[in-house]
C-alpha cells in the first residue's frame, strides 16, 4: 500500500499543473524559436548576396566595361600612331606632353579614351567604398590620378616638355583590370553558393 501512495504521490508531482504548464509552454516555443533562428540565418544571407549584388553592378561590373573599353581604344590610338611614325614602343604622356601632333582619328580615339577616363573616375568617387582590398584601394586612386593627368596634358594644362615627364612618370597607368577581373569573379562565384 505504501508503494502504491508513493506512485500516487510521484505521478501527482509529474502531472502537476505548473510542470504541464512548463512543458507545453517549451513545446510552443519550440518551433517558434528554430523559424525565428532559421529565419535570422535567410535574412544574413541574403543582407550578404545584396551586399555582393551591390559590389558587383554598381562598381566592379561597370568599372571592368569601363576599362576594357578603354583598353581596346588605347589599342586602337597606339597603332595608328605606332604605325604612322613607324614606332616599336609608344607611350601617351610623353607624345603628349613633347607637344607632338595627333592626326583626326587620333584625336576622335584620344577623345573616347579621356570621356571614357571621367566614366571611371565617377565610378571610383562613387563607389570607392565597395572596394574592400586596400591595396586595389590605393590603386584605384592611382587610375583617377593618371587619368587625370592625361586628361590636363591633353589640354593644354602642363608645360610642355619632357622636362616635366619625371615629375608625372609615377604616375602611370596602374594595371589593374585584371585585379579588377579576379574581384568580379570572386564575387560572381560567392553568388553561386
Amino acid at each position: 500500500m505504501t508503494q502504491i501512495c508513493n506512485t500516487l504521490a510521484t505521478t501527482n508531482q509529474i502531472f502537476n499543473p505548473a510542470v504541464i504548464a512548463a512543458i507545453i509552454g517549451a513545446l510552443v516555443a519550440l518551433p517558434g524559436f528554430l523559424l525565428n533562428s532559421q529565419n535570422s540565418r535567410l535574412q544574413r544571407k541574403k543582407s550578404e548576396r545584396d551586399e555582393i549584388y551591390k559590389k558587383i553592378n554598381s562598381f566592379y561590373g561597370p568599372i571592368r566595361l569601363q576599362l576594357k573599353t578603354s583598353k581596346e581604344f588605347y589599342n586602337l590610338f597606339c597603332s595608328s600612331i605606332k604605325q604612322r611614325l613607324g614606332l616599336d614602343t609608344f607611350r601617351t604622356l610623353p607624345y603628349i606632353l613633347d607637344g607632338n601632333q595627333l592626326n583626326k582619328t587620333e584625336k576622335t580615339i584620344l577623345k573616347q579614351i579621356l570621356k571614357i577616363g571621367k566614366n571611371i573616375e565617377q565610378i571610383i568617387n562613387n563607389n570607392a567604398g565597395l572596394i574592400d582590398d586596400d591595396n586595389l584601394h590605393k590603386e584605384m586612386v592611382q587610375l583617377a590620378t593618371h587619368l587625370q593627368i592625361i586628361r590636363e596634358a591633353y589640354e593644354g594644362g602642363y608645360s610642355i616638355g619632357s622636362n616635366k615627364l619625371p615629375f608625372l612618370e609615377n604616375k602611370t597607368f596602374p594595371d589593374i583590370e585584371e585585379r579588377v577581373d579576379e574581384m568580379f569573379w570572386k564575387l560572381k562565384n560567392e553568388l553561386k553558393k
